[in-house]
């Protein structure tokens, strides 16, 4: 299995698979997070076939984001 090491190599997979505004970041109820396919949690990535285990802290980083992206809603 690969691994991801940074939220930045995580952030390349994001943004392969974001095709805004047709899809956005979304965070599921059990606090995992896909957009597209996607799919985080706290120990993996997955997209279709590929599997990569994440670092320590990457998933953290999500976390993060996702809540920047969401208080950056209100400024529009």
């Amino acid at each position: 299995m690969d691994r991801i090491s940074s939220f930045k190599d995580l952030l390349n997979e994001i943004m392969y698979s974001w095709d805004w505004p047709n899809y956005e970041l979304l965070k599921d109820e059990k606090g995992n997070f896909y957009l597209n396919k996607l799919y985080v949690t706290p120990d993996h990535a997955s997209y279709k076939t590929q599997y990569w285990e994440l670092a320590p802290g990457v998933f953290s980083d999500v976390e993060r984001f996702y809540d920047f992206l969401e208080n950056t809603k209100t400024h529009e």
